[in-house]
């Protein structure tokens, strides 16, 4: 009796020959009758394989059994995806992203925000009197009295006013 390896199946009782699992689908283990379809997110490029390779980042693929690694499309300007994704996600508020094929997206500065999702636009600069932290989804209010946030489109913090100076 035949025992096929890992990424090669035998499709009937008293077969005789072990076949290789086609493109997009895998045999992980030894002795398999079946093949197993590539999850979406991954490919299999080569006939008899013993696993599927995972999307790179910035890249998604929502179909299960793909063989081709163009079956993993680059994401849209606005959106990301790790390594093996099905879809690729918005960026999140507080965040941008004007590239496609992205695998991450980036922290809008202090002093700037970015209130919708899927940004590709940038980040817009805090009213002067107003501040964010880097990622922020809105700008803060204004300073409390005796304070005040010295530049527009990068204050981080509220500082005080100086011994004989107000805000005004």
């Amino acid at each position: 009796c035949v025992q096929c390896g890992a990424g090669k199946y035998l499709d009937s009782t008293g077969g005789a020959v072990c076949i290789a699992c086609p493109r997009g689908r895998y045999g992980e283990a030894e002795g398999a009758t079946a093949c197993i379809n590539c999850a979406a997110g991954h490919y299999r490029f080569t006939a008899g394989g013993s696993a599927c390779d995972p999307c790179e980042a910035g890249r998604a693929n929502g179909l299960a059994a793909q063989w081709a690694p163009s079956a993993c499309a680059a994401c849209a300007a606005g959106t990301f995806a790790a390594e093996g994704s099905e879809a690729c996600e918005d960026c999140p508020a507080g965040t941008s992203q004007n590239m496609t094929a992205a695998s991450a997206c980036e922290d809008c500065p202090a002093g700037r925000f970015e209130g919708s999702t899927g940004s590709t636009a940038g980040c817009t600069s805090c009213a002067a009197g107003t501040l964010s932290a880097a990622g922020s989804a809105a700008c803060a209010a204004q300073c409390a009295a005796g304070h005040y946030a010295d530049t527009a489109g990068g204050a981080q913090a509220c500082r005080s006013c100086p011994v004989g100076r107000a805000v005004g």
